[in-house]
């Protein structure tokens, strides 16, 4: 959620086109490892977390590379917040590699950089800024999750369908 935010922030900003920033935004996010050792833990696999958290990343790592190709993310524009039409090719000076104009530029940047303080205050705000955006969203949406796993049947409806394939693969307690 956070990186969410912080795509959507430099999307405004002007560093990512529409469709950067939703892919972005859907496909370079991996599970936390203490969620990850949470959830593992709580089924009883927690000997199993290495190949369960590689796994989980190389699905993730996949998807990312195939999900851009499909619609919607595919039907995106390559423009700005904007509208303007920049390219890779107008942004690279003559001469240089995109990784040497990167640094330089990441350099002249740190430079010209007002007071650490400043960077600081501005790093700071930024955050809290998230944070009550966030945490209202997570605790609403954490709420009405937990209403309706305690008392409604929807999540047992939801899991009819996968009854017959998780019997097939003989997995207990399915």
């Amino acid at each position: 959620t956070i990186g969410v935010l912080l795509t959507s922030k430099q999307y405004v900003d002007g560093y990512y086109t529409e469709r950067e920033a939703c892919v972005i935004g859907t496909t370079f996010s991996l599970v936390s490892i203490t969620f990850s050792i949470v959830v593992i833990d709580t089924v009883g696999l927690s000997h199993m977390f290495l190949p369960f958290y590689l796994s989980v990343t190389f699905a993730g790592l996949v998807a990312a590379i195939l999900v851009p190709k499909l619609p919607p993310l595919s039907k995106k524009k390559d423009i700005y917040y904007n509208n303007t039409n920049k390219s890779m090719e107008d942004l690279l000076p003559e001469g240089y590699t995109p990784f040497k104009f990167g640094l330089e530029k990441a350099i002249d940047k740190a430079k010209s950089s007002s007071l650490k303080k400043d960077v600081f205050t501005k790093g700071t705000l930024n955050v809290v800024d998230m944070w009550f955006g966030v945490i209202p969203v997570v605790m609403a949406v954490g709420t009405i999750a937990l209403m309706l796993a305690e008392y409604t049947p929807l999540f047992q409806i939801l899991g009819l369908p996968f009854i017959p394939i998780l019997k097939l693969l003989q997995i207990p307690e399915a």
